[in-house]
């Protein structure tokens, strides 16, 4: 049974409408600052109710409003608990909590408001899009470095072949910009990036006109060359029949080199590569559903934005296609992967919707 893809929602440093972000995709243009501009943030929420949430919640809930109003998919009384999220996210809610705490330590036992409980937590999204949005079916949060929301699309996955769900909202949200994550995170700091990203997944039983891509396989193993092998075989594909592979591109040298050797071994003919993560930042929990919310864009156009110069050298290779300029290309399947700090792989193929 094919799952459909059928809206996106965004937050990120290069934009927060789909429109803004994809355009500047496609220019190869870069946001050194990395960091999400509120004001273009589209919520319905008052002041009052911004002041209980932390930047990430914000976050998530303009993306998944944005998603819903792309999919045009209103929860209703019918569906609503048919209906999930699955979030990825790893950080909380730290740049609400952290100046309070720092201040509660140096002794003012007033410091500490009454919504930091609720503020700070991994899931505090999921619970503020279930109460705004009405949704009411099985939802879950995942912490996972890199591939956060990558568990999130696999349990969304499992919920609809299961008929547990009949849609799920799949997303994540980080806003890592504290003084605690820099330097907890050390080097590793300068490339983080804070946002969201949502997308919607539903069963596509008679091929569905408003699906954007079709979800073919989604694989996570403890190492990348076996996850990839997994990703093909259930979707029935051969290393020939992929069109291009959005890289993890973590911005660490040593797991880029890694990630070029195992796909190597795999793609030994000429396959085009492309990595968007040096241009909006590593966004941790969020990073697999935007990789997949670039690749539909991708597959949609009929294009491969330009690579960035930036990881250019860790990905050079006699039959990896590079460019620095926008390329139009026909698309049909694109494999996605990602990796956490540890190396485990999660990897995904997506497809052209194959229309009646």
């Amino acid at each position: 049974m094919k799952i459909a893809i059928s809206g996106f929602g965004l937050a990120t440093s290069l934009g927060c409408s789909l429109h803004t972000f994809w355009d500047a995709i496609k220019k190869g243009e870069g946001n050194v600052i990395k960091k999400v501009q509120l004001s273009e943030l589209s919520h319905d929420l008052s002041q009052r109710y911004l002041n209980k949430l932390d930047n990430f919640t914000i976050f998530a809930i303009h993306a998944v409003k944005n998603c819903l109003e792309l999919a045009d998919f209103q929860v209703n009384e019918t569906n609503a608990r048919k209906t999930g999220i699955m979030l990825g996210n790893n950080f909380g809610g730290w740049s609400y909590v952290e100046n309070q705490l720092q201040t509660l330590y140096q002794g003012d036992m007033d410091s500490i408001n009454a919504y930091v409980a609720t503020a700070w937590f991994p899931t505090a999204p999921q619970g503020e899009i279930s109460i705004l949005f009405g949704i009411k079916g099985t939802s879950k949060t995942f912490a996972s470095d890199k591939i956060s929301s990558g568990y999130a699309l696999e349990a969304a996955l499992q919920a609809l072949l299961s008929n547990d769900l009949e849609y799920v909202v799949v997303g994540g949200a980080e806003a890592p910009f504290s003084s605690l994550i820099k330097d907890y995170m050390n080097d590793e700091a300068l490339s983080l990036g804070e946002g969201a990203a949502a997308l919607l997944l539903k069963k596509d039983v008679s091929g569905a006109q408003d699906a954007i891509t079709t979800l073919e396989a989604i694989s996570i193993e403890p190492e990348l060359t076996t996850s990839i092998y997994k990703s093909l075989d259930v979707s029935g594909l051969s290393p020939s029949d992929i069109d291009c592979i959005i890289l993890n591109a973590s911005g660490q040298k040593e797991q880029n080199l890694y990630e070029r050797e195992c796909l190597e071994k795999i793609f030994p003919n000429d396959i085009n590569l492309a990595a968007m993560t040096p241009l909006f930042g590593n966004i941790m929990g969020a990073s697999t559903v935007i990789d997949i919310v670039i690749g539909s864009m991708m597959i949609k156009d009929q294009c491969i934005p330009p690579f960035p110069q930036e990881i250019l050298s860790d990905y050079k290779n006699s039959h990896f296609l590079l460019s620095d300029k926008l390329r139009e290309y026909p698309l049909k399947n694109i494999l996605i992967v990602g990796m956490d700090e540890s190396g485990q792989a999660c990897s995904i193929i997506i497809r052209k919707p194959d229309r009646a």
